[in-house]
């Protein structure tokens, strides 16, 4: 298994150099080939703390082309690229192989282009919207030996691409085409549908957006409108009807993983006042309904993912579990906790867990003494054994 912390060890030891070197090769500086001087860090961490303003604070920056500043495209390489790059490593994990070629678009700088290629694929294709982007990603290529071919697309037009490929990517880009403008869900859905024609037999449509309350619940509109078209969502959810978390205004979905920050990117959060101790965002991993079955297996009904942070309060400990039953309260009261199910108190938002022996009560499902926990999967834990890749 890619365990993650072999994941992060690679991001900080072999891809954080290559940033700084395209940084530098993008800006006529000098100075060191793996990091950033003091003054650098000031520089870079005031541009950061301004783009994430713009993208996660009011988000006027949504919609325009940010990555033609130098200075936004420069905060985006040096630190939300790291971040999406560890972000897709874990999502990829839930596909059992990826191979033959890769199509990221709206590539940006790359980050899940590059993360494709740790992962085995032969070839990427990354398409983008600001040349200055596309540059990057070519100067990185290069450094890296990486077989990557580059193109300009604009997705607020027709999709027009054609292919072959084992996955189709697109990271922190739905939410930024159409805004709020009427019918947006419809199109994001037209690209998503027109995307997955370039896959090949067995292909996925990765999707990965911002864990925002605004952005998770704009990409589970499009899950469920996917859904309604027959196409399959692989992972992460275990439930196959309409999202739940819809139901309410107030409720949104999205994965939360253990992080080892690189050390350059641990010095620009600071810098730039953000705390990323852990990687959050919300994604799908979408087939095509050419590939589903027309037979599909239901998930265990004792199999659930755990959807939320711990909502425990005085006598009980309660999480909001996903699965086969779709999303419901699990409860333990504090009296009832026992040997066989005492792991429940300690889990995390999106460890996978089998719980045997519930009843419904109230709306929620409450587990007894002799109840049984048992953790299928962590949070810190990669979907997929994948052989030994770096």
């Amino acid at each position: 298994m890619v365990e993650a912390a072999k994941i992060d060890k690679r991001l900080e030891s072999y891809w954080i150099p290559k940033l700084v070197r395209a940084w530098r090769v993008s800006t006529g500086r000098s100075g060191p080939a793996d990091t950033l001087t003091s003054a650098e860090i000031e520089q870079v961490g005031q541009a950061i703390r301004e783009l994430s303003r713009g993208l996660v604070g009011e988000r006027e920056l949504i919609g325009r082309s940010y990555l033609s500043d130098p200075a936004s495209l420069g905060a985006y390489l040096l630190y939300f690229w790291p971040v999406s790059y560890a972000q897709a490593r874990r999502i990829y994990a839930h596909i059992p192989e990826l191979s033959g070629r890769a199509l990221d678009l709206g590539a940006g700088p790359g980050p899940l282009g590059f993360a494709a290629s740790d992962e085995g694929v032969d070839a990427v294709t990354m398409l983008e919207r600001a040349p200055q982007a596309i540059t990057i990603i070519d100067s990185i290529a290069r450094d890296a030996g990486v077989s990557v071919e580059t193109g300009r697309v604009d997705l607020h037009q027709p999709l027009e691409v054609d292919g072959d490929f084992g996955v189709v990517t697109m990271g922190h880009v739905l939410n930024e085409l159409w805004g709020r403008d009427e019918g947006a869900v419809e199109r994001r859905v037209a690209l998503c549908e027109r995307a997955m024609e370039s896959l090949r037999p067995g292909g996925h449509l990765v999707i990965m957006e911002p864990a925002l309350r605004e952005t998770s619940r704009e990409l589970l509109q499009v899950r469920d409108a996917l859904v309604e078209r027959g196409h399959q969502i692989a992972a992460p959810c275990f439930w196959a009807g309409a999202c739940p978390a819809l139901e309410r205004e107030r409720d949104w979905c999205h994965a939360e993983f253990p992080w080892e920050q690189p050390r350059l990117v641990q010095a620009l959060a600071r810098k730039a006042g953000l705390k990323k101790h852990t990687l959050k965002m919300t994604y799908l991993v979408v087939r095509p309904s050419r590939d589903v079955p027309v037979e599909r297996a239901l998930n265990s009904e004792q199999r659930w993912r755990i959807v939320s942070e711990p909502l425990h309060s005085k006598g009980r400990f309660h999480f909001m579990g996903c699965g086969a039953r779709g999303r419901v309260g699990l409860t333990l009261l504090k009296r009832n906790k026992w040997r066989e199910n005492k792991v429940f108190a300690k889990l995390d938002r999106w460890d996978v867990v089998d719980i045997d022996g519930v009843e419904e009560r109230g709306g929620e499902l409450r587990l007894a003494p002799e109840s049984s926990v048992d953790v299928v999967l962590s949070s810190d834990e990669l979907e997929h054994w994948r052989g030994d890749r770096g």
